[in-house]
C-alpha cells in the first residue's frame, strides 16, 4: 500500500521526466533526490491527508503518536515526516486544549 501510494506519487509528480537508471552526474542524484521526495510527500498526502489527520487528533482526548499511526496504517517515521511535511507547506491548526497530543507534538503544531 505505501509502496504503490509512492509510485503513484513518481506517476503524478514526475510524469515525462524520465530519471536516468545510473547515477552519471551530481546533479542527476540531485534530481532523483527531488524527484522521490515529491513522490514521498504526494504518498504522504494521499494515504494521510493533512484534514483527515487534524480532525483524527481534535475528536480525541487522550491520543498518542502512535494512535496516529495504528489508524491511518503507517509506520513512525513516515508519520513523523507527514508532520514535517505539514509544517514545510503551512498547514496549522488549533488543537483541541485538553488533547494529551499536544504536550508530545507541540514543536509540531502552532496555535
Amino acid at each position: 500500500r505505501i509502496i504503490l501510494a509512492e509510485e503513484l506519487g513518481h506517476y503524478f509528480t514526475s510524469l515525462g521526466n524520465n530519471m536516468p537508471k545510473k547515477y552519471v552526474k551530481r546533479r542527476d542524484n540531485l534530481e532523483i533526490d527531488i524527484c522521490e521526495q515529491k513522490a514521498i510527500r504526494w504518498s504522504l498526502n494521499y494515504l494521510v491527508p493533512s484534514q483527515a489527520l487534524i480532525d483524527f487528533i481534535n475528536q480525541h482526548d487522550n491520543i498518542t503518536f502512535e494512535d496516529c499511526c495504528n489508524h491511518f496504517a503507517i509506520p513512525r517515521d513516515l508519520m513523523a515526516f507527514k508532520f514535517e511535511v505539514m509544517t514545510l507547506e503551512g498547514v496549522s491548526w488549533k488543537p483541541n486544549e485538553s488533547s494529551t497530543f499536544i504536550a508530545h507534538m507541540s514543536h509540531f503544531l502552532t496555535s
